[in-house]
């Protein structure tokens, strides 16, 4: 596989409500104009003005009102179906612009809008720019922070406010991290049945930190506590499954990562064996977001002479790095994976280890 290939993620049949979203936006696509070109024809032929005015008006607050739902959801789709970084570092162009335009023009700001933004994000971070990536999930907050729309964007709200935590226990600021990671799990401990369970995600968060200062029988109960949430098939609704289980598949490398931190080598491969497992039962390849359990898992294996199953973790690593080399993780894999070839006598082969498009 080359470096540059680009990878379709989706090899099931897309969710239910996807095709609802989708079906919505077609029907919007082609009424809007047609509302607009009909009122323009009624005005134009001076039938019946009243009904041309009415109609220009409707198409006009169609437009305004879904104008951040038209964009959004191919937005959405087209991210997560090309998921290199050449194809990203396109994306972010055109999405960068129309960013631009809709701050110049009084343009509906609502949860939809901040979607597009968390979005953005997103991608922005996958190409390793981490302070932009951090300034629009912060404007995409400010959105979905207003009162109106809290309520109705909570499950949206929570994934933010992890995603800005993760920026900043990169960074080591812990106590903002933790100030955020707090934020998110309060939204989760408020819901109600299957939604409690998205508060495994802040769980995991909060115990990378934990591990990060050395409190790993800290970090231990909330990995714990995490994993059995991942286990329950009633999963948050509104959270795509795909995402929960590569949520899960982080929960479990940072347990690797513990394991071999406290010198358990036989559980820290048990919890291989089942990340494994878990990204067997995916119909998404993982994503950059793993790279840092994945980078840290391999370290702490191969720190325990655990080549094998170190050489296995470092192999899905040194793919995602291969189609992400800006991310900011992606050298550390190639750090660790010198350590793996040097340990295995196999200084020959870190050269070409280290150009990305050789195929592994």
């Amino acid at each position: 596989m080359s470096g540059n290939k680009q990878i379709t993620l989706y090899k099931q049949p897309l969710a239910p409500r996807t095709w609802v979203a989708l079906v919505l936006w077609a029907w919007l696509v082609f009424c809007i104009p047609a509302l607009f070109i009909t009122s323009l024809m009624a005005l134009a032929l001076g039938m019946e003005p009243f009904e041309g005015v009415l109609y220009l008006l409707l198409s006009i607050a169609l437009a305004w009102s879904f104008a951040s739902f038209l964009v959004s959801v191919p937005f959405g789709l087209f991210v997560w179906r090309n998921y290199s970084q050449e194809n990203l570092r396109k994306l972010d162009y055109a999405a960068t612009r129309v960013v631009r335009l809709w701050k110049r023009f009084p343009l509906p700001r609502d949860p939809v809008y901040s979607t597009f933004l968390s979005t953005l994000a997103f991608v922005r971070s996958c190409l390793g720019r981490m302070d932009e990536s951090c300034k629009l999930y912060y404007e995409a907050l400010a959105v979905m922070s207003k009162p109106r729309y809290k309520r109705m964007a909570y499950p949206h709200l929570a994934t933010v406010l992890n995603n800005i935590a993760g920026i900043h226990s990169r960074e080591h600021n812990f106590d903002e991290a933790n100030r955020l990671l707090d934020q998110s799990l309060a939204i989760w401990e408020a819901q109600k049945g299957r939604e409690k369970n998205g508060a495994a995600i802040p769980y995991t968060n909060k115990a990378h930190i934990l591990i990060e200062q050395g409190q790993l029988d800290e970090a231990e109960k909330l990995l714990l506590k995490a994993r059995s949430l991942y286990e329950d098939p009633e999963q948050p609704r509104l959270i795509v499954q795909d995402t929960v289980k590569q949520a899960r598949i982080i929960c479990l490398l940072e347990l690797v990562d513990l394991s071999c931190r406290k010198g358990k080598p036989a559980e820290a491969r048990s919890y291989v064996e089942e990340a494994l497992g878990v990204i067997a039962s995916v119909s998404v390849p993982p994503g950059p977001q793993l790279l840092r359990s994945l980078n840290s898992a391999s370290a702490s294996l191969l720190a325990l002479e655990e080549v094998d199953v170190c050489a296995r973790l470092l192999a899905m690593a040194y793919d995602i790095g291969r189609l992400f080399p800006d991310h900011p993780d992606a050298q550390r894999t190639l750090e660790v994976f010198e350590g793996l070839l040097t340990k295995t006598s196999r200084q020959s082969e870190i050269s070409d280890m280290k150009r990305w498009l050789l195929p592994v």
